[in-house]
């Protein structure tokens, strides 16, 4: 290399050496390679993706790494809105794994770096207090005892009630939730909290399931889990009912912690005009991304049809 020959290199010569290189080394490509690049005095200048651009660019190359920069923090806002999320909730964790299935290798920190750059972060979700273990029900012990881990589909699933806020009144939602794969298997959504609500969603995830043995059935104590014909519809359909303690929503975290994602990416601070427009959002939100394409720490960092399609794979293979 011709010491000094950043100097007498030209901003369209710097330019066409970023477009060749720089997104490499910006993805994280590891690839050795060297580009040659040819000045009119005749002095060549050698361009490392693993080390940048040598030697030490002058202010016009700090310039164009920049705009490169800032232009691969765009290609994260419009992964996020693929999914249809809110920008701020997308951790660099779950866009760097989207982008290598992309194709596109890159580290983390490099992801979390331009994130910060750009002001891009995940939003938390709200506090709430810590609550010690209240009593247990008098309908069904906490039979599941916070193992949200079995081994098989089909084994425990939970299952819990929210609100949404539409100008119309609030408008509520029950789920039920298979904690294998963390895939919501039922889902009902209606005007009145009732036990026509969980009843539907739990008859929605029987009927996409068809469980061939018994399955424990967790949720809080709520009147709607308490009512007479939402456990006699457990019992026709060969299912055992679990509670967690009175007041504590750990021993429900899973299901939980679905519609605290659910309210951070979709709801929070947000009024629907009907209910009709919450309930097209809520599908899209549960059908459209949660199951096909949310990636969970549980799961590996794939979605739960992912995990599932994968787990019935290794079935058929053995």
């Amino acid at each position: 290399m011709v010491a000094g020959a950043f100097s007498e290199t030209s901003e369209a010569d710097i330019e066409k050496i970023v477009n060749i290189n720089l997104w490499s080394v910006l993805y994280g490509s590891q690839l050795a390679y060297a580009q040659m690049i040819k000045q009119g005095s005749g002095n060549i200048v050698n361009v490392s993706s693993s080390g940048g651009l040598m030697p030490v660019p002058n202010q016009t190359m700090y310039s164009a790494i920049k705009h490169a920069v800032v232009g691969f923090s765009h290609s994260l806002r419009e992964e996020a809105a693929l999914h249809g999320v809110k920008v701020n909730t997308v951790m660099p964790g779950m866009v760097q794994s989207d982008l290598w299935d992309s194709g596109e290798a890159c580290s983390v920190h490099r992801v979390a770096r331009i994130m910060r750059e750009n002001k891009l972060k995940a939003q938390i979700g709200y506090k709430r207090r810590y609550i010690k273990g209240g009593k247990l029900g008098s309908i069904a012990d906490n039979v599941l005892n916070r193992e949200f881990s079995p081994g098989m589909p089909n084994q425990a699933w939970v299952s819990d009630i929210t609100y949404v806020r539409t100008h119309e009144g609030f408008f509520y939602v029950a789920t039920v939730l298979d904690l294998f794969s963390r895939r919501i298997i039922g889902w009902s959504m209606d005007k009145n909290i009732d036990r026509h609500l969980v009843i539907r969603a739990l008859m929605m995830a029987v009927w996409q399931r068809q469980p061939k043995g018994g399955v424990l059935v967790h949720s809080d104590q709520g009147s709607q889990y308490g009512s007479a014909d939402y456990l006699s519809f457990l019992a026709s359909n060969n299912l055992e009912p679990s509670m967690s303690r009175r007041g504590n929503c750990h021993d429900n975290a899973v299901a939980e912690s679905f519609f605290a994602t659910f309210k951070k990416r979709v709801t929070q601070r947000k009024i629907y005009s009907t209910r009709d427009d919450a309930k097209t959002e809520i599908f899209n939100f549960i059908e459209m991304f949660y199951n096909p394409v949310k990636r969970h720490s549980h799961t590996g960092g794939v979605s739960p049809v992912q995990f599932e399609k994968d787990y019935f794979s290794r079935l058929e293979s053995v």
